[in-house]
């Protein structure tokens, strides 16, 4: 079983290998990250078709421009969207539209709750502020609830495409983000990996620093009760 102090999880980092992306990827998700920055505060959601008519019937919410608010209720089905069966590839624009959400304080938090635990405690940490309390419990590994590994792995290599397609500076979120749901999964050697990254692109990053003492110091509960560390690099 993994603990807090096992050696082999801060003695050496694993390298980070991001995914290849052309010059090419990387200009057509930074023109579509470019306008959208051009908007703010008004954005204009990406949602896969069925997401998009379940957002449009049950938030009221149109198909023009969105303020910050609505945006924030959005973050579900943008989440869910990368779990519909109906999306075959994520385009660069909607990579643009996972990095921009990541700038954003407190939405790589919720996004990798909602990709581990799935939709309804993702609706709950949006529409209630009494499922905070359970939202960081969640998010800490406090919980002997064991998250989804199937959901786990289909997003972890489209966060990681994002982080690569992303200018540098762009990266510590994601890679938080990608360290977070490797954690999860049990595998804290390469979650370090990642955030070493992210650290060494922005050393001060708040998100790289908090993960940084809390993995250092605790595995998911879930984990020590499964008793092994699971995961891909």
């Amino acid at each position: 079983m993994l603990t807090p102090s096992t050696p082999a999880d801060t003695a050496e980092l694993l390298p980070v290998h991001l995914p290849h992306v052309t010059p090419g990827d990387r200009d057509a998700v930074w023109n579509h990250f470019a306008s959208m920055s051009e908007n703010l505060p008004e954005f204009t959601v990406l949602l896969s078709s069925k997401e998009a008519r379940r957002a449009m019937e049950e938030l009221e919410v149109g198909s023009g421009p969105l303020t910050q608010d609505e945006l924030f209720r959005l973050i579900v089905p943008v989440i869910e969207s990368l779990f519909d069966d109906g999306v075959k590839s994520i385009s660069p624009a909607f990579h643009a539209q996972l990095i921009m959400m990541c700038q954003f304080p407190n939405i790589p938090e919720i996004m990798v709750v909602q990709i581990a635990f799935g939709r309804e405690v993702g609706e709950e940490t949006i529409g209630r502020g009494s499922a905070q309390a359970r939202h960081a419990r969640l998010f800490n590994g406090e919980s002997q609830r064991p998250p989804d590994e199937q959901r786990i792995r289909t997003a972890i290599p489209v966060l990681r495409r994002s982080a690569a397609l992303a200018a540098e500076p762009l990266r510590p979120s994601l890679l938080c983000a990608v360290a977070w749901m490797l954690w999860a999964l049990g595998n804290r050697p390469v979650a370090m990996a990642y955030l070493a990254e992210a650290s060494r692109i922005e050393s001060s990053h708040e998100l790289t620093l908090d993960l940084q003492t809390h993995f250092s110091l605790a595995m998911p509960a879930w984990v020590e009760t499964r008793g092994k560390p699971s995961g891909c690099r």
